[in-house]
């Protein structure tokens, strides 16, 4: 689920809400211990504390490299994207949480 084969032999995977910024940042703290409390900590604050839900996909290669990850900070293709399929040079993103299809170019 959330994984879809594009254009070239490319993988998109859909990611329906990525980490709070604090969270991503939180996680290069040592030792594991603390980096782990403090995460915790943060993805319990009620939602007005955290981040708004954005849009996120990630394109791989065949062999699972990396090619290129895509962020909508505001939402506004669509947010909570479960979903990407890649059609005729555009990608399509689906998303539980909206009634639309964001459309982007590929």
């Amino acid at each position: 689920d959330g994984l879809s084969f594009g254009e070239g032999g490319k993988v998109h995977v859909a990611v329906p809400s990525p980490a709070p910024k604090a969270v991503v940042l939180l996680s290069k703290i040592k030792p594991i211990w603390l980096n782990t409390l403090l995460r915790s900590f943060i993805l319990t604050l009620p939602p007005l504390i955290k981040e708004v839900p954005y849009g996120c996909f990630v394109t791989l290669s065949e062999k699972g490299e990396v090619i290129e990850t895509r962020v909508d900070y505001k939402g506004e293709e669509a947010n909570f994207i479960t979903s990407v399929e890649e059609r005729d040079g555009k990608i399509y993103l689906g998303s539980l949480k909206t009634n639309y299809i964001g459309v982007v170019d590929a």
